[in-house]
């Protein structure tokens, strides 16, 4: 094929998924809106403290009402080689009050995207992924690629300098650890095969289910193609065995898509929900958005990806104990900054409305929410923002009623 035919049917390609993009945003624009008037909660906000960065948080709640938060932070940037996982607690009884955050796991790298899942309420699988940001930023100044100040550029340097390269295989990858006290002590870190922010799930059969995105970065520091895919585990998360990918619409390869989410329904089908991110393309349809996928097998096999239309990413979603399904996602839509919740009456099958948690964020960085259902059957929802201009980020929450 020549080269000339080759980019035509390359435009061609890239031409439908735009009108299609373009078209589920239409159709999503059409979506009746409500809003959320309840005061934003400060879960995690220290802005006097140097060490203040906090974000990509989940949540877990216990038997007896015990919220359970993790996430990255005591750290100064979004990234940054200081990150870590840290741990805190409140109750469902004040949503005001919560534990400083504790340190659960510390490598000499980056560490991220904390996921947190209860086998019980005294046994917590903690997920995450350790980040090699020297690789990451590729043979670039840290000031251009991750906006650090020249002083804490420095100070960066030095913190990479001492990063111990010959263990870099012991410590970057995807990764979680165990606690059966309740967050007391901590196992040793246990590789996944995959990553997502908020972790696994627990299927109705017992097992565990891992929808994510196969691992990691080459040594020269590139992405290689990654799919969308599931694995399940039969030993509470010890180890995992790989399903079947997600296929993807025509165009969209393994660098556009991240951070998935999925949900057991009760009828044993499977809906995922992917971050689709292609800034290559100019058409904001398909810059920051979300793909809809299902397995009717225990995800072994996925329906193609579908576009939903969701001005904003990553999904997170629940099942109310009324039925109804709450997708939320951060929107970095310049003038929208905050935090959004679609409503499905129908198993994901339509979308009926959109509920607007948060819309005058000061900046983009934010999001990564997830929600609880709460023992009065509200909901509360959690993610990583800043409260005011020119703060690090904090954890933020709102609590909230269909």
């Amino acid at each position: 094929m020549s080269q000339e035919r080759s980019a035509q049917q390359k435009a061609a390609t890239y031409a439908e998924l735009k009108a299609r993009g373009r078209e589920a945003f239409a159709s999503a624009a059409q979506m009746p809106q409500s809003y959320v008037d309840a005061e934003i909660i400060p879960i995690c906000y220290h802005p006097q403290d140097d060490w203040s960065y906090y974000g990509w948080p989940s949540i877990a709640r216990d038997s007896t009402g015990k919220l359970i938060i993790v996430c990255s932070g005591n750290r100064r940037y979004h990234v940054d080689p200081w990150g870590k996982v840290v741990i805190m607690y409140g109750n469902e009884r004040d949503l005001t009050q919560w534990t400083k955050p504790r340190i659960i796991f510390n490598s000499p790298f980056d560490d991220r995207d904390a996921g947190i899942l209860l086998l019980d309420d005294q046994t917590y699988l903690v997920s995450s992924f350790s980040l090699d940001i020297g690789k990451y930023a590729a043979g670039r100044s840290l000031e251009e690629s991750l906006g650090l100040s020249a002083k804490d550029a420095a100070e960066a340097y030095a913190a990479i300098a001492k990063q111990p390269t010959e263990l870099s295989s012991h410590y970057l990858g995807s990764w979680h650890t165990f606690s059966a006290d309740g967050g007391e002590t901590w196992s040793e870190q246990i590789p996944s095969p995959l990553t997502t922010p908020h972790g696994p799930i627990r299927l109705r059969n017992g097992r565990l289910f891992y929808f994510g995105k196969l691992m990691f970065i080459s040594d020269s520091g590139t992405k290689p193609e990654k799919p969308i895919m599931g694995a399940v585990s039969d030993n509470r998360g010890l180890s995992w065995r790989l399903l079947g990918p997600v296929p993807m619409p025509t165009g969209i390869i393994g660098e556009n898509v991240h951070e998935p989410y999925a949900i057991e329904l009760a009828d044993g089908k499977m809906l995922g929900f992917i971050r689709l991110q292609m800034r290559k393309l100019d058409e904001p349809a398909l810059r920051f958005t979300i793909m809809q996928t299902e397995s009717t097998d225990g995800g072994l096999n996925w329906s193609e990806a579908k576009l939903l239309g969701c001005d904003g990413s990553p999904p997170h979603i629940i099942q109310h104990s009324s039925g109804t399904l709450v997708l939320v996602f951060g929107c970095r839509t310049a003038g929208r900054y905050g935090i959004r919740a679609w409503i499905s009456e129908d198993d994901g099958q339509t979308w009926e409305r959109e509920v607007i948690l948060c819309e005058d964020a000061p900046s983009l960085d934010l999001g990564y929410p997830q929600t609880v259902e709460l023992a009065d059957g509200s909901l509360f929802t959690i993610w990583y923002g800043q409260l005011n201009p020119g703060e690090r980020c904090s954890i933020l929450g709102k609590n909230w009623r269909l």
